[in-house]
């Protein structure tokens, strides 16, 4: 019975350790554990909530896409959607390119009255900044349009009853990660903050 119990526990934790490896980049790029990307993804996401009384205005997640997240989303991708080494190369370039010059975030983003959670209209409530370096940053909204399986796939706190959305700013990525940066969504029913590091 002890060898039964001890068999099961072994077979349960080498399954929750499961990481599907993709033979034609293992080389090229290392497998990453869903439990090991869900720890990068929370160890880069800033959480802030606003209410009114006792109730909810808004709620959100802010994830900083430095480069540690984006070479595990990469690594998570390639193996589990079996990416050839061409597309690997491509999308590894493309990040590099893009962080040169841009810093983004990926934020889920929940309010209870619908207008109120429309951050990429021109006529939003929200106003959207980034400050570092004693610098302020006016940022760029984009609905993130992925299906909700990816998203919550990428980004675990995520849910249907969130709104997805891409914040940019036109700061290159290194120098947040190495001074740090708050991000503000300001609006009449509220402002809410996420400092990193």
């Amino acid at each position: 019975m002890k060898y039964i119990t001890l068999s099961l526990l072994l077979l349960l934790t080498v399954g929750c350790a499961h990481q599907k490896v993709n033979p034609k980049v293992e080389d090229q790029l290392a497998p990453i554990s869903n439990g090991e990307f869900e720890s990068l993804i929370e160890k880069n996401t800033k959480k802030d909530q606003g209410y009114s009384g006792l109730y909810n205005t808004f709620e959100g997640n802010l994830t900083l896409l430095n480069s540690e997240v984006k070479l595990g989303t990469l690594r998570l991708l390639a193996h589990s959607q079996n990416w050839e080494r061409t597309q690997v190369a491509e999308e590894k370039e493309k990040d590099i390119q893009e962080r040169a010059s841009t810093t983004k975030f990926f934020l889920s983003f929940f309010t209870p009255e619908k207008e109120h959670n429309q951050l990429d209209f021109g006529s939003s409530i929200w106003t959207v900044t980034l400050e570092s370096k004693g610098v302020t940053y006016k940022g760029k909204v984009k609905k993130d349009s992925a299906k909700q399986s990816k998203l919550s796939l990428l980004f675990p706190s995520h849910s249907r009853f969130h709104k997805a959305y891409e914040l940019s700013f036109d700061i290159p990525t290194h120098v947040i990660e190495e001074s740090g940066a708050e991000v503000k969504l300001s609006s009449h029913i509220g402002e809410a903050k996420f400092k990193f590091p």
